[in-house]
């Protein structure tokens, strides 16, 4: 995979899981076939959407195995840890099935400053096989990388871009202006797309393509050819995006695709589904865009 070929539109895949908490095969190799059918240019496994933090090893190289057998584009693997050589490890053990790029989350809890934090990704690219991507993410993380940070990695061989999943106008505008043909900023939230597809020319790791892909991936390409329909079809979305964001991810896009499919809306702890009293309500408005309805429908 060389510099340049990071693409424009990623599902942040989630894990089914069985009523035993246990991996759900069958309904992981069915999410992995429409996927594989859809017009979307890649995936990322075992990523915040996907659960990561709660998966064993076996479980992960089990979902990596079936990535690889039932989808035939880009496969990106995601990895959260704040110890480097956690990453390391868990790098050495992916490296075995050739992906496409490994998506490295900023480190947590013991956050570290800006060296400590220059210094935990020089230490992975020293022992990275494949190409990464770096990862910012303040919700989750409490703070936004350092420019000056970014801009210093993005310089990096095997950096091909970063998914920014911060909600500051700011930062993104900042961010874009460190962006070449080289190093590529991705959206990484699906209600601030319209923001960051407009500063970056770029595109999205998404959630909701879980359930609609092809919906989603027709966004990046009428932004480029049509953009008045581009504006029309992302504004359309408003009702899933206050639906997704009623609990935390991936809570609500779980329970989405379960009102849709046999794949079951199980959790592992400490995520956990409530009733929320406006969830069908969203559900209703959004199914009233008959080509949202006939893709969350179709293909199952």
């Amino acid at each position: 995979m060389r510099k340049d070929t990071l693409k424009e539109m990623y599902t942040a895949l989630i894990t089914p899981f069985n009523e035993d908490f246990t991996l759900d095969e069958l309904s992981l190799i069915n999410l992995l076939i429409k996927q594989d059918k859809s017009n979307i240019d890649g995936i990322v496994i075992l990523s915040t959407t996907g659960e990561g933090s709660t998966l064993t090893i076996e479980e992960s190289i089990k979902i990596i195995t079936l990535a690889k057998k039932y989808f035939h584009k880009d496969i990106l693997i995601g990895i959260a840890e704040n110890d480097p050589y956690k990453v390391i490890n868990k790098m050495k053990i992916f490296d075995e099935f050739s992906p496409n790029g490994y998506l490295i989350c900023t480190p947590f809890y013991n956050k570290g400053n800006e060296k400590g934090i220059y210094e935990f990704y020089k230490l992975i690219l020293k022992y990275s096989t494949y190409p990464l991507i770096l990862y910012n993410v303040p919700s989750r993380c409490g703070y936004d990388m350092p420019l000056k940070l970014v801009h210093k990695l993005s310089k990096e061989k095997l950096i091909l871009g970063i998914k920014n999943a911060s909600y500051s106008y700011k930062y993104y505008f900042n961010l874009t202006k460190l962006q070449n043909k080289n190093f590529k900023i991705l959206c990484g939230n699906d209600d601030f797309f319209f923001v960051g597809i407009n500063l970056t020319n770029h595109g999205l790791i998404s959630v909701s393509t879980n359930l609609i892909p092809n919906y989603f991936a027709s966004l990046y390409v009428n932004f480029q050819n049509n953009y008045q329909k581009f504006k029309e079809d992302y504004f359309a979305l408003d009702n899933l995006f206050n639906y997704l964001s009623l609990d935390v991810n991936p809570i609500m896009i779980k329970e989405l695709i379960a009102n849709f499919t046999s794949i079951k809306d199980i959790l592992r702890y400490p995520l956990c589904k409530i009733k929320h009293n406006k969830s069908q309500k969203y559900i209703e408005k959004l199914l009233k865009n008959e080509r949202i309805k006939n893709e969350c429908t179709s293909n199952w």
